[in-house]
This record gives structure tokens, C-alpha cells and sequence, in this order.
């Protein structure tokens, strides 16, 4: 099992995604347990995070909280066979689609002022989808991004470039991070070009940073070769070596930047 203690009070578990890995986080308090995060496949339940959780001693009775980052079925491919091991938990989503899919599961849509056992807060991040939401340890200041923040996309992949459509909520919310007191950031995958852990001040201002030269890399592309189309864009980005980006991003950016 890939499994890591990543403070006092978070642990990570890496599980199988393509040719890749998505992540699932447990944080500890005092409270109960939160469970970031739920896979890809039905099986990773039983092969993955079922160990992950008895390893780290959490009872049914612990485990209070099922937080789904955002509605991708890399991270929210297990509901149905936590609840049914947990029956008690309450889930944390901010998707309209995930309780339409589970609407006898309780739910709670988390926004910007919504506390979770006393020291964990929420802190919705548009860009990557709408419903996109980190949670925040007040204790150590840990941010769990989820997919939240992709700098240039995920690092050996050769696809999934930086997956942003809501570019002005985007911004808006990367301006809000860079405000706050946020010592250490965990995502859900490697990032181009600084991994999954962004530890102290100046690693995380740089992380923000990637997370807007993305974008802003591929609107100069636009501007210098006013002629091409968004999937020209695309092969053009791809020369310089960076994860590839959907045409429906390099639109997205066309359509913010042409405002």
C-alpha cells in the first residue's frame, strides 16, 4: 500500500488512475476523521482504501466525513461502497450531480464559511470545474487541492495539460490563495513542473504562479498566430513540451482574453 504521513494529521494514499495515480487523503482530528476523496473504480474500495483506513486504526464509528473535491470520476468512484462500510458518514460535495446520483446519502454543499470538525474549512476553488473545493487544516495550514490547481497540467502523462475553463473565477480565486496564510499544499496528482507537495511560502507563490503562466502561455500563443485554430493552438503548445492542454481550454482562453 502507498501510503505517506504528510503531517501530524494528514496521511495520503496513492492509488492506480491510467497511467497515472489520483489520491486520497485522511485527516485526523480530535473530532473524528475525514476521508478526501473516493478513487476511480468500485474495486479501489476493497483494494485500496479500505486497507488505507484500518491501517490507520479508523473505526466506522470515526470516519465522519466523506469530502468529494469536485464531481471527476477519478475522485469520486467509490460513494456507494464507502457508505455502505460507513453507513453514518455525512457527504461533503458541492456538485448538484452527486446527490441526484446518491439522494438517500446525507449531504452537506460546503461554501467559503463551512467548518468541519472544529479546524477544517472549506475553500471552493472554481477553474478546473464549478464545484472544485479544497479543504484547509487550520492547525498546520494545510490546503488539500484536489484538482484544483493544475499548473501546466499532470506530469507524465503526456495529456491532461492544465484543465482550466472558468479562467476569470480562476484568477480571482488564485489571487484569494496568495493572500492566505497557507503553509503546505497537497494535490491530487504530479503537477508540471513541481509534483503533488508545495511546502513554505515561496514554493507555494511559485505554484500559483505556474497555475496563471499556463494559461498565459497558451493566450501569447494565440496572439502570435492570430490565424490558427484552437487545435492548432494545441499541437503548437505541445512543441514546447509541456503536458497537452484540451482544445476546449485554449477556447476558453481566447474567449477571456478577447473581452
Amino acid at each position: 500500500m502507498n501510503m505517506m504521513k504528510e503531517t501530524e494529521h494528514v496521511f495520503r494514499l496513492i492509488v492506480p488512475f491510467s497511467n497515472i495515480f489520483t489520491t486520497v487523503y485522511l485527516v485526523k482530528t480530535e473530532d473524528g476523521a475525514l476521508l478526501f476523496d473516493a478513487a476511480t473504480y468500485p474495486s479501489d474500495f476493497e483494494e485500496h482504501i479500505q486497507p488505507f483506513l484500518a491501517e490507520l486504526g479508523v473505526e466506522p464509528k470515526d470516519l465522519k466525513y466523506l469530502f468529494i473535491s469536485h464531481n471527476h470520476e477519478d475522485h469520486n468512484g467509490t460513494i456507494a461502497e464507502i457508505f455502505a462500510a460507513y453507513p453514518n458518514l455525512t457527504l461533503v460535495a458541492r456538485s448538484p450531480k452527486i446527490p441526484e446520483k446518491y439522494p438517500e446519502i446525507p449531504l452537506l454543499c460546503p461554501d467559503e464559511t463551512t467548518e468541519l470538525l472544529r479546524v477544517l474549512r472549506c475553500v471552493p476553488i472554481p477553474g478546473h470545474s464549478r464545484d472544485s473545493c479544497a479543504l484547509l487544516d487550520t492547525r498546520t495550514n494545510t490546503l488539500i487541492s484536489g484538482d484544483c490547481l493544475q499548473l501546466y497540467g499532470i506530469y507524465g502523462s503526456g495529456k491532461w495539460g492544465a484543465n482550466i475553463s472558468l479562467i476569470d473565477e480562476h484568477f480571482n480565486a488564485l489571487a484569494q490563495l496568495e493572500a492566505m496564510e497557507i503553509n503546505l499544499i497537497l494535490t491530487a496528482h504530479d503537477y508540471h513542473p513541481m509534483g503533488y507537495k508545495y511546502i513554505g511560502k515561496e514554493e507555494i507563490l511559485a505554484e500559483l504562479r505556474n497555475c496563471r503562466e499556463s494559461l498565459l502561455k497558451i493566450a501569447e500563443l494565440i496572439r502570435e498566430n492570430p490565424a490558427l485554430t484552437d487545435a492548432e493552438i494545441v499541437d503548437t503548445y505541445c512543441t514546447l513540451n509541456y503536458p497537452t492542454p484540451a482544445e476546449h481550454v485554449v477556447r476558453a482562453v481566447r474567449q477571456y482574453f478577447e473581452k
